[in-house]
């Protein structure tokens, strides 16, 4: 995986990450301030989000877990302004592989190797907007104003 590094002009489609979302709807987190401003920075751009269903589950088990209801709750109903990628079966099998692969030296979330996928295939190596530096490492390009 070769670092990609970030981007800075507003692309036409990103891939929203746990931990934007996370931030973004809990002004407990500590990246909450990046994250408005990223929202704001991205208002009224002709801009397509999306994210993928192991995504909400993850950051919408994370929000309950450590916010509570509300928060988790709150996510849930903002995902009509997502376009939601369901990975194949294929997907998995790549995820799992790179699990294996890359997590002898490194700790990669299972879910993190499953976005890679997604972001390296179907949604054709889109931007991720996150506050995950393990997605940097897989050479993914972040998304930062």
């Amino acid at each position: 995986m070769v670092k990609r590094g970030s981007r800075r002009e507003t692309p036409n489609a990103l891939f929203c990450d746990a931990s934007f979302l996370i931030a973004y709807l809990c002004p407990k987190d500590q990246d909450h301030a990046r994250a408005i401003h990223i929202r704001r920075r991205l208002a009224g751009c002709p801009i397509r989000l999306y994210t993928s269903w192991p995504t909400v589950s993850e950051a919408v088990t994370l929000l309950f877990y450590h916010y509570g209801y509300f928060y988790a709750s709150a996510l849930l109903q903002t995902l009509a302004a997502f376009e939601l990628a369901t990975p194949s079966e294929g997907d998995y099998y790549q995820a799992a592989a790179l699990f294996q692969e890359f997590n002898r030296d490194q700790k990669l979330s299972f879910n993190d190797c499953l976005t890679y996928v997604l972001i390296k295939g179907p949604l054709r190596n889109i931007s991720i907007v996150t506050f995950d530096r393990d997605f940097a490492k897989m050479g993914l390009t972040i998304f930062r104003p």
